[in-house]
């Protein structure tokens, strides 16, 4: 920092920060162009003063206060790590609660939440009749996300598959979908299958 001959009260002035005001051509784009976070804080002179945030600052503000992304990208935790398959199957089968994500008209997708059954690593939920059927129908391939918190420690899944209807009463009876009790009112008679072409997930600590 240093003081500026003629500014008013001899107050400091960041020369990292100082652009050109109007008067003197057109505002400098540099700090914008290198990332940097600053704050306009008063003008004199013609020119502008900038005060860089502080590092603790911009920290403290994980997310912008409308919901826009996060201020600061901070690096993947240490304990953060892939899960593998059978861990994968192990928190599908102790949730039970996922979001359905499906193609859909005329939004394009949908995503809705399910209580859903693990059989033989094969996923079934029960459902009314509704749009949401015709759309499994014509464009069956969805995706089923399920996270879980246990011992401070998220656990994400998401299973990948191709929907079908079951349609013959020995499908459904050996599936056990008749023993699951939906979560929503309703008669929800329409029962589908999930065949999982790819399961992925990951853990990280809850923060």
């Amino acid at each position: 920092m240093q003081s500026r001959p003629g500014h008013p009260d001899g107050a400091a002035v960041n020369s990292r920060w100082v652009c050109k005001g109007r008067d003197e051509g057109p505002i400098s784009l540099l700090a914008i162009a290198m990332g940097l976070s600053a704050l306009i804080v008063g003008s004199a002179g013609g020119k502008t003063v900038l005060m860089e945030d502080s590092e603790q600052d911009r920290r403290k503000r994980r997310h912008e206060p409308d919901g826009g992304p996060a201020a600061v990208v901070t690096e993947q935790d240490d304990e953060t790590r892939e899960l593998s398959h059978v861990e994968c199957w192990k928190v599908l089968g102790d949730s039970g609660i996922g979001h359905l994500a499906l193609r859909s008209q005329p939004v394009g997708v949908d995503i809705m939440p399910i209580n859903y059954l693990i059989t033989n690593r094969q996923l079934f939920f029960r459902s009314a009749p509704s749009t949401k059927l015709e759309d499994l129908v014509q464009h069956p391939h969805v995706a089923v996300q399920v996270e879980q918190l246990q011992d401070g420690s998220w656990f994400s899944v998401v299973l990948k598959g191709q929907a079908t209807r079951l349609a013959s009463d020995e499908d459904i009876e050996r599936s056990g979908i008749l023993d699951l009790i939906p979560t929503q009112l309703g008669d929800k008679l329409n029962y589908v299958r999930v065949i999982p072409d790819t399961i992925s997930g990951r853990t990280f600590a809850a923060r």
